[in-house]
């Protein structure tokens, strides 16, 4: 496991739920953003786009639980949700001019 890797709490949508570790994400499909927050504050902000109407984003409050390198089509690093119906996580792009800005 990488040195960057962290014990994220994902959120995918605005949501006031309890988060335990010391970082945690909230995707905010809307408005296309991801915010990284450090204890409460806000820590970093990612433009996202949501999944394709075959794989939409799964809705709710998911942990990342696994970590790795899918190749560039998927931006390098991906990370796993503990989703219990399938493969779904967050990972970077190599087309980052399709991100709503």
């Amino acid at each position: 496991m990488s040195s960057n890797f962290f014990n994220y709490n994902i959120i995918s949508a605005v949501s006031t739920s309890i988060h335990k570790s010391e970082y945690y994400i909230i995707v905010d499909l809307n408005d296309n953003k991801m915010y990284v927050y450090k204890g409460e504050e806000l820590y970093k902000t990612y433009p996202v786009s949501g999944g394709t109407a075959s794989t939409p984003s799964p809705l709710g409050t998911w942990k990342i639980i696994s970590e790795a390198n899918w190749g560039e089509g998927f931006g390098g690093t991906w990370m796993g949700f503990n989703v219990p119906w399938g493969q779904y996580g967050i990972h970077g792009t190599d087309e980052p001019y399709i991100l709503t800005t």
